[in-house]
C-alpha cells in the first residue's frame, strides 16, 4: 500500500517525515512512513529520512537586514570621501586656478601689507567654496574678510573670480614666501545612477593650490635711528590735549594723548608724562577706531607750572625710507594757588569810629552815648557769631563718609574710593589746619596712618586697580576711626 503526500522543506539540513499519523481500517500510522505487513495483522512502520537542499536564497534575520543596511549607508558615506580625497591630492583640476596679488614685493617687519588670494572658475560650475589656507612661514596674517566675487573676459569668455583679502605682516628681516595657498571647493557635474536619469548633479570635492608668492622684507637702517623707535612702521600723526586748563594746586588734570595713523599703530606705548611741579600717576593706554589713546592724571603741586610738555613719537616711514619724529605743541595751563585755611582768615577792619570830646548839651551827649553802645554792641555781636562759626565749621568729613558707605553698600568701587579720599583730606586738612583741596598726599607728619589710605585711593582712582569688597571694608573701617579721633576743631579767634 503507498500513500502519497506532498511535503515542502523548510531549511537545509537533514530531517525525518513527520509523525502525524493516519487511521486505516482502525490502524494508526505514522504519515510517510515505509510499512511493512506482518502475518498476524501486526503493522510496523519505519520512519523514511528527507533531505532539503538549499534553494539558493537563504532565509535573513532581522537583525542581519539591520546591518546589511547600516553597511551600505556607510558605503554611500566613505565611498564619495575616498573619491574626494582622491580628486583633492592629484593635480589642479582644469577651468580652476588661484592667483597671489601683492601690493609690494619689498616690506619691513612690521609694516602691514595687503594681499589678495583670488579663485579663477572658467567653465565649470562650482560651490561651498572655502577660505584659503597658506602657509605664511615668517609672516603674520589678519583674518579674511567677506570674499568679493566679481567676473572677467578673457578670451572672449565669462570668468568668475572670487577675491579674498587680507594682510599681512612680516616677523624678521630675509626673503620669504607666502604660499602655496590651498583653496577646497565642489565642481558640480552629471550625477551618477538614477539622479542622472533625472538630470541631476552632484558635487565633486576638489582642491586648488597656488604658486609660491616670493617676498623681500628688508632691515632698518642704523643710521638716523631714534632713541624713541619702537618698531611703528607708516605714518602717523599724534595730539595731546588736557582738561581742565585752569586749575588750582592740588586739583587733578587729565592729559590725554591720541596717536593715529596709517600702519602698525599698536607698536606705540604709553609713556608717562613726567615734569617738574607735578605728581604724576601711571598712565592707561587703549586702543579703539584703529588709534592708541593713552590718559594720565597730573597733579599740580605750585603755580609756578604753566603747561603740559609736549608728545614726541618716533616712526619708519617705508614710502621716504626713513625715519621721521614728530611733535605736539605745549598744552598751557593756569594753575593759581590754593585757597587759604579758615584758620588763617582775618575778619575785616573796623572802620574808625569818631568820637567828639566834648559836648556843649545834654542831648549831644546822649546822641554820642547811644551811637557808642549800638558800636559796641554790633562789635559783640560780630564776634559772637565768627567765634560761633570757627567753633562749629560745616563737617564735611561725616557727609562723604556716608557717601563712601552708600558706595560700599553698592559695591561702587570708584564712587567709594572718590568718597573716601574727600574723607582722607579733610582729615589731614584738620591736622595740618591747611585748605582740604590743595593736598593730594599725606601732610608731613601723618605719612604712618594717612599714607596707606591715600595709596590705595590713588591706585583706585588712576591706576586700575580693583579691590575687592573686604579690602573696601578695611579702608572704610581706618578712614571712619581716623576721622572720629582727629581734632575735629580749628584755632578759635578771640574777641575783645
Amino acid at each position: 500500500m503507498k500513500i502519497k503526500s506532498p511535503l515542502s522543506p523548510l531549511r537545509k539540513g537533514g530531517n525525518v517525515g513527520p509523525s502525524a499519523l493516519l487511521r486505516a481500517n482502525g490502524p494508526t500510522l505514522p504519515r510517510n512512513s515505509r510499512m511493512n505487513f506482518r502475518k498476524g495483522g501486526d503493522v510496523i512502520a519505519s520512519p523514511t529520512p528527507l533531505i532539503a537542499h538549499s534553494s539558493g536564497f537563504p532565509r535573513i534575520s532581522r537583525t542581519n537586514l539591520a546591518n546589511a543596511w547600516i553597511a551600505i549607508l556607510l558605503l554611500l558615506l566613505v565611498v564619495p570621501e575616498l573619491r574626494c580625497e582622491e580628486q583633492g591630492g592629484g593635480t589642479t583640476p582644469e577651468g580652476l586656478s588661484v592667483e597671489v596679488r601683492a601690493a609690494k614685493t619689498q616690506v619691513y617687519p612690521g609694516e602691514p601689507l595687503s594681499v589678495v588670494f583670488t579663485l579663477l572658475v572658467d567653465g565649470v560650475q562650482v560651490r561651498n567654496i572655502q577660505y584659503p589656507r597658506i602657509k605664511a612661514g615668517r609672516f603674520s596674517m589678519a583674518p579674511f574678510g567677506l570674499p568679493v566675487e566679481r567676473h572677467l573676459m578673457a578670451d572672449g569668455r565669462d570668468v568668475a573670480a572670487y577675491d579674498f583679502a587680507t594682510t599681512v605682516t612680516a616677523l624678521r628681516p630675509g626673503v620669504g614666501q607666502l604660499g602655496p595657498a590651498e583653496l577646497r571647493c565642489e565642481i558640480l557635474a552629471a550625477a551618477a545612477g538614477s539622479g542622472a536619469f533625472f538630470g541631476g548633479m552632484e558635487g565633486r570635492a576638489v582642491t586648488v593650490t597656488s604658486d609660491p608668492h616670493s617676498l623681500v622684507v628688508l632691515d632698518f637702517p642704523a643710521a638716523g635711528r631714534p632713541p624713541r623707535f619702537s618698531g611703528a612702521v607708516g605714518s602717523f600723526t599724534v595730539a595731546r590735549s588736557a582738561a581742565p586748563q585752569a586749575v588750582a594746586v592740588g586739583d587733578p588734570v587729565t592729559v590725554r594723548t591720541v596717536i593715529r595713523g596709517v600702519g602698525n599703530v599698536d607698536a606705540f606705548s604709553c609713556e608717562p608724562v613726567s615734569a617738574p611741579g607735578f605728581h604724576a600717576y601711571p598712565p592707561r593706554r587703549s586702543f579703539t577706531g584703529g588709534a592708541v589713546a593713552c590718559e594720565q592724571v597730573l597733579v599740580p603741586e605750585t603755580p609756578a607750572v604753566h603747561g603740559i610738555p609736549p608728545a614726541e613719537i618716533s616712526f619708519f616711514d617705508p614710502s621716504g625710507r626713513g625715519y621721521r619724529t614728530v611733535e605736539t605743541p605745549l598744552v598751557p595751563l593756569t594753575v593759581t594757588a590754593a585757597p587759604l585755611p579758615r584758620a588763617e582768615m582775618q575778619p575785616p577792619p573796623a572802620a574808625p569810629l569818631a568820637i567828639r570830646p566834648t559836648y556843649t548839651s545834654r542831648y549831644g551827649e546822649a546822641a554820642a552815648a547811644s551811637l557808642l553802645a549800638a558800636t559796641a554792641a554790633g562789635l559783640f555781636l560780630f564776634c559772637r557769631r565768627s567765634h560761633s562759626t570757627l567753633e562749629h565749621p560745616a563737617p564735611p568729613g561725616p557727609d562723604r563718609l556716608a557717601e563712601a558707605a552708600a558706595a560700599l553698600a553698592g559695591k561702587d568701587v570708584e564712587a567709594f574710593y572718590s568718597a573716601l579720599f574727600r574723607v582722607v583730606q579733610h582729615i589731614a586738612a584738620t591736622r595740618s589746619e591747611l585748605a582740604s583741596a590743595g593736598i593730594a598726599a599725606p601732610p608731613v607728619g601723618t605719612e604712618d596712618d594717612l599714607a596707606p589710605l591715600f595709596s590705595r585711593c590713588d591706585r583706585v582712582r588712576y591706576g586700575q586697580y580693583q579691590p575687592d569688597v573686604a579690602e573696601m571694608s578695611n579702608d572704610y573701617s581706618a578712614a571712619a576711626f581716623l576721622l572720629s579721633s582727629s581734632s575735629a576743631p580749628l584755632k578759635e579767634r578771640t574777641c575783645p
